[in-house]
């Protein structure tokens, strides 16, 4: 731990009135609650660690006397010491969001030496009935990575009001391969929720009528992950002219998506159709495109477009091609 020291100036043309202002403020009740007032202290220096404040050192004016502030959630996570996980854990009921802000945080930050002992999944499931939406989406974070929760729970949280709980949620689910769960996040209203509802049913592997219903959703992201999902849950037969339709899509992210989706139907009509993309205007596409092309080249017109992207100004589609 080092002290931060140095010269500051303060423009205070009103600076008589400081004082008073701050007092008031800090004799409310809310305020009270929450802090000690601890009058004659100059503050000296900012401690640090790491190049992150840790606390403050101040001197009492009349006794001389040394004081260290520690700043209580920013020590634990420095510091970890024992029962690190249970303080952390209390501070996402503060009264203050910003110290509920950083108490989540530092429990996603350190979840590696975070166990789930009882009395921790304890605090942390009542938590999740926090009404604030970051220490709700934070627990069901926590608690999918200590893998303390079940699909029941997790299911609970697909109708909250906020969508990244929503999202949390699904993750949650994904982790345990709930696809049924996951699939009833296909129909929220939130964008962000039902591409990450796409993407959880391709790492589950299952669900592949929902993913054909988001991939004719309005919403152009949506469709690019649900056509992508489907080139491991897909069907040649069933959705390989689908596929082949959203490589004409006028958002490059769907192109993208159905050129990886493509990748389910092979044959002669998909190398037709994916041709074209080898010199897409957006680099993502044509990336997508050769490593869908890639298996096929034995096939003399795809081993044509290979050499192509061989010479492509992407170094990224380049390697793709090698």
């Amino acid at each position: 731990m080092r002290c931060a020291a140095g010269s500051y100036v303060l423009p205070m043309p009103e600076g008589r009135d400081v004082k008073r202002v701050l007092y008031r403020v800090l004799r409310r009740r809310e305020m009270r609650e929450k802090i000690t007032i601890e009058n004659r202290l100059i503050p000296v220096c900012v401690l640090t660690e790491y190049g992150r404040a840790v606390g403050a050192a101040a001197l009492h004016t009349r006794t001389g006397e040394f004081y260290v502030i520690g700043a209580t959630v920013a020590t634990l996570t420095e510091h970890t010491p024992p029962g690190f996980d249970l303080a952390l854990a209390a501070a996402l009921r503060d009264a203050d969001g910003g110290v509920r802000r950083a108490a989540v945080e530092a429990l996603r930050e350190l979840i590696e030496v975070v166990s789930g002992k009882p009395e921790l999944v304890s605090v942390l499931l009542g938590a999740a009935a926090s009404d604030d939406p970051l220490v709700r989406a934070g627990v069901l974070d926590v608690l999918r990575a200590l893998k303390e929760a079940e699909s029941a729970f997790f299911a609970g949280f697909l109708t909250d009001p906020h969508h990244r709980v929503r999202i949390e949620a699904i993750r949650g689910l994904v982790s345990l391969d709930d696809a049924a769960s996951i699939a009833r996040a296909a129909a929220d209203g939130d964008r962000e929720v039902r591409v990450v509802a796409a993407q959880g049913l391709a790492t589950v592997g299952a669900g592949a009528d929902t993913l054909r219903a988001l991939a004719v959703d309005p919403d152009p992201l949506v469709r690019a992950a649900a056509l992508a999902a489907l080139s491991s849950l897909g069907d040649a037969q069933a959705d390989g002219k689908l596929l082949r339709k959203a490589l004409r899509d006028s958002a490059w992210q769907v192109r993208k998506g159905a050129a990886t989706g493509l990748a389910v139907a092979p044959g002669s009509e998909s190398i037709d159709a994916l041709a074209p993309l080898v010199s897409d205007p957006h680099g993502d596409v044509r990336k997508a495109t050769v490593q869908t092309l890639r298996p096929w080249s034995d096939d003399p017109r795809v081993a044509e477009l290979i050499a192509l992207a061989r010479a492509d100004d992407d170094a990224d589609v380049r390697a793709a091609a090698r």
